[in-house]
């Protein structure tokens, strides 16, 4: 793949990849605790797959961490919570550190009884609104050529 800049050219390669597990955004607030700390953060979660989520913390945290997570959302009339435990397996300085956010991926290591079924009810909520935007962009855009 070519791309140009003014008068030189610059190359690059772009790859083309298909997740195993597809994240979906869910922009959530959340909180979490280190599994040998008493302290509950709060957090915020950006996108979950079937494998973990994409968060953005307050502090640093060291890869391998693990965490224990917690994760409300509604469910109908009702909240719920999402209960289990997920190991940090990356982090890097994103845009927002400058806000005091850290990004993080996490991946699950289990779920407390029964918020593996709440989990599942998430993301499907999460699906069926990726498939209702991408619906709706391709409407706008064979309306507007």
């Amino acid at each position: 793949m070519r791309w140009e800049n003014g008068d030189e050219g610059i190359m690059g390669v772009c790859e083309s990849y298909q997740r195993e597990h597809p994240r979906f955004s869910v922009e959530l607030p959340f909180d979490y605790s280190r599994l040998d700390g008493v302290e509950e953060c709060a957090g915020f979660l950006e996108n979950v797959s079937e494998q973990g989520l994409l968060v953005y913390l307050p502090e640093l945290v060291e890869k391998g961490a693990l965490l224990r997570i917690m994760i409300p959302f509604a469910q109908g009339p009702e909240f719920s919570t999402i209960k289990g435990t997920a190991k940090v397996v990356w982090g890097n300085l994103s845009p927002k550190v400058v806000w005091g956010k850290h990004r993080y991926g996490l991946e699950f290591q289990s779920f407390n009884r029964g918020s593996f079924d709440k989990f599942k009810i998430l993301l499907n909520g999460a699906e069926k609104a990726h498939e209702g935007k991408v619906v709706n962009d391709l409407r706008m855009q064979s309306q507007y050529p």
